[in-house]
């Protein structure tokens, strides 16, 4: 009979640890707000730093700023600065990786962003291309954001097209 009681207490105490987890990742779950934000940046302003523009070699750095959008062409709603810098740069195929950090300034607030890409030498990429990086932080109405983006060119090339999937606390 003992055997049988400590069974049931075995059963009984691992329905309410399920129990437990279920509820605990239900409210993880609903205490995060996930959305997801499109924004058009122009190609801004170019400042070639550190090496000389023809240089791109490794090391090169380039601070770029720029107007952001809600909408492709639309009025201009903030400003992004960022600043790449060649960390790796293959001779044999013209290719270079780059890593990138971004400034969003937006009407709620500024987002960080971050990514590493690689692409050939003295370029952009193609419209075809997607890159993807993390929301470091933010501050004011992002504060405590996290999460990540995908970016790529328009399919006419005149503006970047960035989706953030933003992640934060209620």
């Amino acid at each position: 009979m003992s055997s049988f009681t400590t069974n049931n207490n075995v059963i009984g105490f691992k329905n309410i640890l399920m129990v437990f987890l279920f509820l605990s990742l239900t409210v993880l779950l609903t205490s995060v707000k996930a959305e997801e934000l499109k924004v058009y940046s122009s190609f801004g302003e170019v400042t070639d730093a550190h090496n000389d523009k023809a240089d791109f070699g490794l090391g090169h750095r380039r601070l770029r700023d720029g107007d952001l959008m809600f909408s492709e062409n639309g009025e201009v709603v903030g400003r992004f600065h960022s600043i790449s810098t060649v960390i790796n740069y293959n001779k044999e195929t013209n290719i270079d990786t780059r890593e990138y950090l971004v400034l969003v300034k937006l009407p709620e607030g500024t987002l960080w962003i971050k990514d590493v890409v690689e692409m050939p030498n003295k370029s952009l990429p193609s419209p075809n291309t997607k890159v993807s990086g993390v929301i470091l932080g933010g501050t004011l109405g992002y504060k405590g954001a996290s999460g990540t983006f995908d970016a790529q060119l328009s399919a006419d090339g005149k503006n970047q097209v960035n989706v953030f999937h933003i992640f934060r606390g209620k």
